[in-house]
């Protein structure tokens, strides 16, 4: 499934994996529950890990972050390891994204 809005694409064509690009300004952690929405149904039925790939991402805003922290301790509650890729030469992924592994020990940081 792909949400294609105008700033912003979550991308969950392979059930492994949401791709994140774009810009993402939504007012509230709970407006993040609808596009999220793929992801968090890709960590409840993955078997394995699931990726979070965000190379893509310009800009998140703190509730954007506070919905990715949500989705991560829902994926502690059913034990799925996350992984996030992120993007070494986006500064505020640098800066949010490591201090994400502070929620579990099951989530990987991966900058490239």
């Amino acid at each position: 499934m792909i949400i294609n809005e105008k700033n912003f694409t979550v991308d969950c064509k392979d059930p492994l994996i949401g791709k994140l690009s774009g810009t993402l300004r939504l007012p509230s952690p709970t407006a993040y529950h609808e596009p999220f929405e793929y992801i968090k149904r890709g960590i409840n039925e993955s078997n394995e890990s699931y990726t979070i790939n965000s190379t893509n991402l310009d800009f998140l805003n703190s509730s954007g972050l506070t919905a990715i922290a949500r989705l991560l301790m829902h994926a502690r509650k059913v034990g799925t390891p996350i992984k996030i890729i992120g993007n070494a030469n986006i500064p505020w992924q640098t800066k949010s994204f490591p201090s994400l592994k502070k929620l579990w020990d099951q989530i990987d940081v991966e900058l490239i």
